[in-house]
């Protein structure tokens, strides 16, 4: 919920901010394609990544990467190195999609599974609509630069959480009939 939140906010805010410096409208138009380039990329590449990484790591990797991709977008006035930045954002979020939906399809009860996908659908859909709303009054309040701080500590801060968090550490799917999940490359036994 918080991820779909702050990729709303940061999103509006770089591009915004990139209108309000400036760049060329086509550049902008670019920037939001490279954004959906990135995703679709990411959507490409999510069953290796998410083979590669597991589950744990394919949802810190999204975090991470906003929280690191969006304060640099404060040293960038290009419109294309912008879209570089949004698509890298975008790249990791398929995979990190895959690894919460498969784990929701393997530890929810089949008679629940209805109920849980549109309650999560409600929530998602909420704060995603929820995120260009505080972008847009935080931009009012404070401008583009100190939103984009604000959205880029707030991801930072969730990327900290979720990586010391117990609950993500476990985060592994439940033995099936073909034996243990799959672990993680340099994972030591017992899941470390």
């Amino acid at each position: 919920m918080a991820l779909n939140f702050l990729f709303q906010v940061v999103y509006l805010v770089i591009i915004m901010a990139a209108q309000q410096d400036d760049v060329p409208s086509g550049q902008i138009g670019v920037m939001a394609a490279m954004f959906g380039v990135g995703g679709l990329l990411g959507a490409l590449a999510a069953p290796r990544l998410y083979r590669r990484l597991g589950q744990r790591h394919s949802v810190l990797m999204v975090f991470w990467a906003m929280a690191v991709l969006a304060p640099v977008s404060l040293t960038v006035t290009n419109g294309l190195l912008l879209g570089l930045l949004l698509a890298g954002m975008a790249f990791f979020a398929p995979t990190a999609n895959t690894a919460v939906s498969t784990y929701q399809l393997l530890t929810t009860p089949d008679r629940l599974r209805g109920r849980l996908s549109g309650i999560i659908g409600l929530v998602s859909g909420v704060s995603a609509a929820l995120g260009p709303l505080a972008g847009g009054l935080t931009m009012e309040w404070a401008g583009p630069r100190r939103a984009i701080v604000a959205a880029a500590a707030g991801s930072a801060v969730i990327a900290v959480v979720a990586t010391l968090s117990p609950t993500l550490r476990g985060f592994t799917p439940p033995q099936g009939e073909d034996g243990p999940a799959p672990v993680p490359a340099g994972t030591p036994p017992g899941g470390g």
